[in-house]
């Protein structure tokens, strides 16, 4: 879930479900306060399931099973959305690499994109050495831009 929907649930007190586990159904010698926690948990979770069903759209949620837990339901559609982060990384790596600027936008704007590119490999774990982004935006340029590059020693 992000970080938005969980500022929603938690501003609701719609979070209990999420964060603990079901309180045992309480009996009829059980205190107050355990027959108040199992009714705030039980409507918590009900009432995160209707906004899970009812906002994420059908295409999305596909075949997902009727679970009757709130924490169950969101593991499962976090389980059919498992990145691959090894084909990610590729993508990220073959863009980086083969970036050329366009000369339609400003050459600020392509650096700043593939730092961008840079930084999404580093939450990757695979760090992009300065010198190594250095000589891939300098190779992105057209020849027009040979004395900038010179001034490198590109």
């Amino acid at each position: 879930m992000n970080g938005i929907g969980k500022i929603i649930f938690g501003c609701l007190d719609l979070d209990i479900a999420l964060q603990e586990a079901k309180s045992p159904v309480p009996v009829a010698t059980s205190f107050e306060k355990e027959q108040t926690a199992h009714a705030q948990w039980m409507r918590s979770n009900r009432l995160c399931l209707r906004l899970m069903q009812n906002t994420i759209p059908e295409s999305f949620r596909g075949p997902v099973s009727d679970s009757t837990l709130a924490k169950d339901y969101l593991k499962e559609l976090e389980q059919r959305f498992v990145r691959n982060k090894k084909a990610e990384i590729g993508i990220l790596l073959n863009k980086l690499c083969t970036m050329k600027y366009n000369g339609k936008s400003n050459v600020r704007e392509n650096i700043l994109e593939m730092m961008h590119t840079a930084s999404k490999l580093k939450g990757h774990k695979l760090h992009i050495s300065n010198d190594m982004l250095v000589y891939l935006t300098l190779n992105s340029l057209h020849a027009l831009f040979g004395q900038f590059k010179m001034s490198y020693n590109y």
